[in-house]
């Protein structure tokens, strides 16, 4: 069939630019995070190393360094160069022990670069196309590649930076440093705040209790502790979650720190009632803006 004689021919400006149009999207509602390049430090070169030999080489990461600059970097994976480079140093061993061992066909990206990569999949991915296309890939292959370095690299984040903290963070160390909350210091943890992504079962909070009841039961060492608090009676060998108005009822079998509801043919809560829910207000607030 010939061509269409309206067809608009596109050269290669016009593909360079639908190119760097893509990239652009992805950072539009990043402008307004101006304030945190402040936290960009440039990685020493390592070509000036005195060890010339390296575990690994990054040559995706390095060239998009190289090329886009510190800020680019921080855009795409929500890491500043410094931060990424310590992200990796941490998990370095665990990585080349786990990542292209036993059978079967070796990828042939290199560990740092994939880690890289899926740092700019859980930020930008909205569909897999676009964010394989910013390393020029196949969205099937990357999509992959990614998710098979997700089974590998979760266990080793969850350890470190979830379980290691909860032991280093427990109650008895809060309360005596004067880390607990202000309102409701039995309280332990506060639901529906706004976090980064965390490692958590999926479902709503009564759903996945199960998952958090270790969490806020009390340790061996802490049942001196002062907690003087809602439902110490019924809950007395647990901690407190601050939750808000969609919880209600949940406090039937868990110990839930939650605001007042207007009763049923009342016209206001009572002033007792307004300051308890402006208590437990602050409190979460507190730790949303944390």
């Amino acid at each position: 069939m010939a061509p269409s004689r309206n067809r608009t021919v596109r050269t290669q400006d016009d593909e360079d630019e639908d190119a760097r149009s893509r990239w652009d999207a992805l950072f539009v509602a990043e402008d307004v995070r101006s304030r945190a390049l402040n936290r960009i430090e440039i990685a020493a070169d390592r070509d000036g190393d005195s060890d010339a030999d390296f575990s690994t080489a990054s040559p995706v990461y390095d060239r998009c360094l190289r090329v886009q600059g510190p800020d680019r970097v921080l855009r795409m994976c929500n890491f500043a160069p410094i931060e990424f480079e310590r992200l990796w140093e941490l998990s370095e061993d665990h990585v080349l022990s786990k990542w292209g061992v036993g059978r079967g066909k070796k990828c042939k990206t290199s560990p740092k670069d994939v880690l890289f990569m899926m740092l700019a999949a859980l930020k930008h991915c909205g569909n897999w196309e676009t964010v394989s296309s910013m390393f020029d890939m196949d969205a099937s292959a990357f999509q992959k590649m990614i998710k098979k370095y997700i089974d590998m690299y979760e266990p080793f984040l969850y350890t470190h930076l979830v379980k290691g903290h909860e032991a280093l963070w427990s109650m008895k160390k809060i309360t005596v440093i004067g880390h607990a909350f202000a309102n409701y210091p039995c309280a332990r943890y506060a639901t529906d705040v706004t976090f980064q992504h965390a490692v958590r079962p999926t479902g709503n909070f009564h759903e996945v209790m199960k998952y958090f009841i270790t969490s806020v039961a009390k340790q061996q060492d802490e049942g001196t502790l002062y907690d003087d608090g809602p439902d110490v009676d019924n809950f007395e060998a647990f901690w407190g979650v601050l939750v808000d108005n969609g919880y209600q009822g949940l406090g039937d079998e868990y110990r839930t720190i939650q605001p007042k509801k207007k009763a049923k043919g009342k016209l206001t809560l009572s002033p007792s009632e307004r300051d308890e829910n402006d208590k437990i207000t602050h409190d979460r607030v507190i730790v949303e803006n944390f």
